[in-house]
């Protein structure tokens, strides 16, 4: 700044699509003068690389109207097609000459190969964040994924060894035999939901993942739902109550999808309400949308963990056995619909998991 006699430098940058303007850096300038900076750049930025003096900032602005004592020189920027500017306050009383404003226009292209090679820097180590992000993504779902594959796989395979006995080992009778079978489906269907799950999450990853939307009676897919799943909470002592506000509007959703929704959220109910318990699943209509929740005796979620239950990968410690794909893939799912998902609980009073689907025409677009 010596070189101009400057009392004070500012870079202010503009990223695209925005119609701020940022501080860069500074020097000499106080808090104040930056903020007059940013709203009192000129207005007319001009495609050529010029010098403007206080004259050609935005009338009525604080600087444009302060005492000419201190001159300002403003130069502007173009990196990667966002603007800039480059300003120098002289000091008081000091005459701006030609040089002053050539100096200033060789520094300001200075200042935007400085910011090009900040931003792509920058640019370099958001990449790399990512890239490291994946990775560790990557490796979590591996270890998460080889350890919930070889418990089912165990079974598979001894079942499969007492089906057929070593020479000289008496077969298993009838009976004995249909156990193992079930069993072996038990862990093939464990292993199936798991796999179709990490196909659905690489699906949307890819951008690949489709919904195939039809008009659909909610009342009707729910009670179908319900009718379904009643024997698995039997099987726990959970009943399963429905309570569906007919007539609801008609939604344009994937029917398959959306049991996929429903047998997760149930699902997953039932994981935490105590036998004698009751998941109760709720559909009203409102304001363009259908709201459907499932709601659940247990003891509820903690307000710290709230945030992170539709996480990949993420599950309660008591959740017991499952990946921590179901939750992730419910948003997913109702996302794809142009809907929402969410949950409230209090600790000791259960939990309630919702999500919305645009009504009729609204859903379809």
């Amino acid at each position: 700044m010596v070189a101009v006699d400057a009392g004070a430098a500012a870079v202010l940058h503009q990223p695209v699509g925005s119609d701020a303007l940022q501080v860069v850096h500074a020097i000499g300038f106080e808090s104040d003068e930056l903020r007059a900076l940013a709203s009192a750049a000129p207005a007319d930025h001009g495609a050529a690389p010029r010098v403007a003096t206080r004259d050609s900032l935005r009338p009525g602005s604080a600087l444009a109207s302060a005492s000419a004592a201190q001159p300002l020189l403003s130069a502007p920027l173009l990196v990667d097609g966002a603007r800039g500017w480059l300003v120098l306050a002289l000091l008081p009383g000091r005459e701006i000459a030609e040089p002053d404003r050539v100096f200033c226009q060789v520094l300001a292209r200075q200042c935007e190969q400085a910011l090009q090679r900040s931003f792509l820097f920058q640019a370099e180590a958001d990449a790399r964040r990512l890239a490291e992000r994946a990775t560790r993504s990557r490796d979590e779902m591996l270890a998460v994924v080889s350890h919930d594959l070889r418990n089912p796989l165990s079974t598979i395979q001894m079942s499969a060894e007492q089906l057929d006995p070593a020479p000289g080992v008496p077969a298993p009778d009838a009976e004995r035999t249909r156990r193992l079978a079930q069993r072996i489906r038990r862990s093939a269907d464990r292993m199936d939901h798991l796999i179709r799950g990490l196909l659905d999450l690489a699906s949307l990853d890819a951008g690949q993942f489709s919904v195939n939307r039809e008009p659909t009676d909610l009342c009707a897919l729910l009670r179908d739902a319900q009718a379904a799943m009643v024997p698995q909470g039997q099987a726990s002592g959970i009943a399963l109550a429905l309570d569906c506000d007919e007539p609801l509007p008609e939604v344009v959703c994937d029917r398959r999808r959306i049991q996929q929704v429903l047998a997760n959220l149930v699902g997953n109910a039932f994981k935490f309400t105590p036998a004698g318990g009751t998941v109760t699943v709720v559909a009203t209509a409102r304001t363009g949308h259908i709201a459907v929740s499932v709601r659940d005796d247990g003891a509820g979620i903690a307000p710290a963990h709230l945030s992170r239950v539709f996480d990949r990968f993420w599950q309660l410690e008591k959740a017991g056995r499952g990946v921590g794909l179901g939750l992730s893939i419910v948003r997913a799912l109702v996302e794809a619909h142009g809907g929402r998902v969410g949950v409230d609980s209090v600790p000791g009073a259960g939990s309630t998991f919702w999500f919305t689907l645009p009504c009729g025409l609204a859903a379809a677009s």
